[in-house]
């Protein structure tokens, strides 16, 4: 979220919702200046995302709860974080150790190719579904 009365600056805030455009409206309720919703993406445990983000971000805290680096950087931390999370809650305990991380690099790599920040072709992306167990046999 960004207010618009920093729309001249990168400050901005990072928050979880599980309604973004209803947390939104809260959020210009209490606001002069108003606020505007400037990324979003599902995961599938937005409270570990908000931790590690905040924590990736620690450098740039401003304030009480915003951050002052540029908001394509926070959105490539959230992309990263979510990224590597949904990809390891979607995995399964018999999947091999290089299986897993070429998944995940393959996934990782997919962000480079991926809609930024601003771009008209952004998309909320859904959280991986996991994989089902397999019935009997070896692998």
């Amino acid at each position: 979220m960004k207010e618009r009365a920093e729309d001249h600056t990168d400050r901005h805030k990072i928050g979880k919702a599980g309604d973004p455009a209803q947390r939104e409206r809260q959020l210009n309720t209490g606001s002069a200046q108003g606020v505007q919703l400037i990324y979003k993406r599902k995961t599938r445990d937005a409270r570990v995302i908000e931790v590690l983000a905040n924590a990736a971000l620690k450098r740039y805290h401003y304030g009480r709860e915003h951050y002052a680096c540029r908001v394509e950087h926070t959105a490539d931390v959230l992309d990263v974080a979510c990224t590597v999370m949904d990809t390891l809650a979607s995995s399964y305990e018999r999947m091999r150790r290089g299986d897993l991380l070429d998944k995940l690099v393959h996934k990782l790599n997919a962000l480079r190719s991926g809609p930024t920040v601003g771009s008209s072709t952004q998309q909320q992306e859904q959280p991986e579904q996991q994989e089902q167990p397999r019935r009997g046999g070896c692998e």
